[in-house]
């Protein structure tokens, strides 16, 4: 079951990268990687608050660029489902001393 390596990178795939994304409702993710499930094989992004970081999530890639520029829920008028922040949009990440914890400051 295994796939060709050249038909596993899909644009969404290529599209992605690690770093803070805002999703459409106004919060903001540290997404850290790709994965893929066991049993469907499905890529996954792994994402956590920036400010809960310890409670782990993970969103199908193919939903994670969806567009919702039209759900009347979209409070930042986005036109993804998750956007990536701009680098200077102020936010400074931290590593804290303990492991998976992160100090997030908005400049």
């Amino acid at each position: 079951m295994w796939r060709n390596i050249l038909e596993w990178e899909t644009k969404s795939e290529q599209q992605f990268t690690p770093g803070v994304y805002q999703h459409f409702k106004g919060g903001f993710y540290l997404c850290s990687e790709l994965v893929v499930d066991a049993e469907t094989e499905e890529t996954k992004v792994v994402y956590s608050s920036l400010f809960n970081p310890k409670k782990k999530f993970t969103r199908n890639l193919s939903s994670f660029f969806d567009d919702v520029s039209n759900r009347k829920d979209n409070t930042t008028g986005q036109k993804y489902r998750f956007e990536k922040v701009d680098k200077n949009y102020g936010f400074v990440i931290m590593k804290d001393v303990q492991p998976g914890g992160h100090t997030i400051r908005r400049c």
